[in-house]
């Protein structure tokens, strides 16, 4: 399904109804909609910064594997915007963790709990340092301004197979050690399919 927001079009695909409806079947009703919400004000971090260095988007992607925002042109900013946009989810999801603290501390909510819960996870998976993650693309600024491009493009690709395979090997032994957890698994899955996609 696709709708047109002035020059931007939305795009709802069957796999994101399918994902949301099979986390809705192994996971509590109010976690499903709070990581919904909280993707989506990810995303709207991101297009905070993109409005902001005029960057208008074309096209939003609600996909498998999460949102996705493309850009009106291909055209890169400074590599100073380019970072902020980057890491404008991450700002996002920072703000609703606090304000799942303050709801919890003043409200003794569990909802505030489950707020904070999600969205510190939404942030610390978006910093891990893998491409495609909004630490990477980070990154990928930080090293294009100090590095050659074949260089900065060498170095993304050693961190980010040495954190997917740290990511890896955590999984393994807590799988074996602790007990299984189809969580860790998918988020593991997940970092080395965007990882190896690149490629």
């Amino acid at each position: 399904m696709q709708v047109k927001f002035s020059k931007t079009r939305i795009s709802i695909t069957f796999p994101f109804a399918a994902v949301v409806t099979f986390m809705l079947l192994l996971c509590e009703e109010e976690i499903v909609l709070i990581s919904v919400f909280s993707s989506l004000f990810h995303e709207l971090g991101h297009l905070f910064f993109m409005l902001l260095f005029k960057a208008e988007p074309s096209l939003i992607v609600f996909g498998a594997f999460g949102i996705r925002i493309e850009r009106e042109s291909s055209e890169l900013l400074s590599y100073k915007k380019e970072a902020l946009i980057a890491s404008g989810g991450i700002f996002a999801n920072g703000l609703l963790s606090l304000c799942g603290v303050f709801i919890y501390i003043a409200f003794n909510s569990l909802f505030g709990a489950k707020l904070f819960a999600v969205n510190f996870f939404i942030a610390a998976f978006n910093m891990l340092p893998v491409r495609l993650l909004d630490c990477g693309r980070c990154l990928e600024c930080v090293f294009g301004a100090m590095l050659s491009l074949e260089k900065s493009e060498r170095l993304l690709t050693v961190i980010s197979y040495m954190t997917v395979a740290v990511i890896t090997l955590l999984c393994v032994i807590y799988n074996i050690f602790v007990g299984f957890n189809i969580s860790f698994i998918a988020v593991c899955l997940y970092i080395i399919l965007v990882t190896t996609l690149k490629e």
